[in-house]
């Protein structure tokens, strides 16, 4: 007797893993609007019923596509700041910077993942770890004694509206390396409100 040949696109034993890949791509390429979980398990060769055993509903499976992409994120962001470890400052200049990249070269998988960080503790996470950075800049004197928390927002609430507006296309059409450059300008402009004045000292 003949066995069935496998579906193209189900890699076997790791059904949950392949849909999440496959989802993935449909946002990146098509926006999450065009994920539905009949689709996806049709692209991924397999049963309509089959994705059901892995995720309840269409929302479970795209907060898994972003819980992955937010790791995968979280990782370039690491490596940005790699070479500047030890400079809260140019720590948290370069975390922006990779943000805004991100933003720009994975505009739709960027959107989805951030908007859906708020239930993922790596949201939180990261929170805490810029606020750790202000907070070790801050004791350092490389900054003012002012409320860290208020820092991390000012700083969140500019590159996010930055990202905002280069996906949205107010600003045109901008590539990396222009979004990179206004990005480091604004940082550049928030940084230097934030240097200690002689009276302060």
């Amino acid at each position: 007797m003949a066995t069935k040949a496998p579906r193209p696109g189900y890699h076997h034993g790791d059904l949950r893993r392949t849909l999440i890949e496959v989802a993935t791509a449909v946002v990146e390429t098509e926006g999450e609007d065009a994920v539905s979980v009949r689709e996806i398990a049709r692209r991924a060769g397999v049963s309509a019923a089959a994705p059901f055993r892995h995720f309840r509903d269409k929302e479970e499976l795209l907060d898994a596509v972003a819980a992955e992409a937010m790791v995968r994120f979280r990782k370039l962001m690491d490596e940005a700041t790699r070479e500047v470890l030890g400079e809260p400052l140019l720590e948290f200049r370069a975390l922006g910077l990779a943000y805004v990249r991100l933003a720009v070269r994975h505009p739709k998988l960027f959107a989805l993942a951030f908007r859906r960080a708020g239930a993922d503790p790596a949201g939180a996470e990261s929170a805490a770890e810029s606020r750790a950075r202000i907070e070790r800049a801050r004791a350092q004197g490389a900054i003012l004694d002012a409320d860290p928390d208020l820092i991390v927002l000012a700083a969140g609430a500019m590159t996010q509206g930055l990202c905002r507006m280069i996906v949205e296309g107010q600003l045109g059409k901008v590539t990396v390396k222009e979004a990179e450059r206004l990005c480091a300008g604004a940082l550049d402009i928030l940084g230097h409100g934030l240097l200690p004045r002689p009276d302060d000292c």
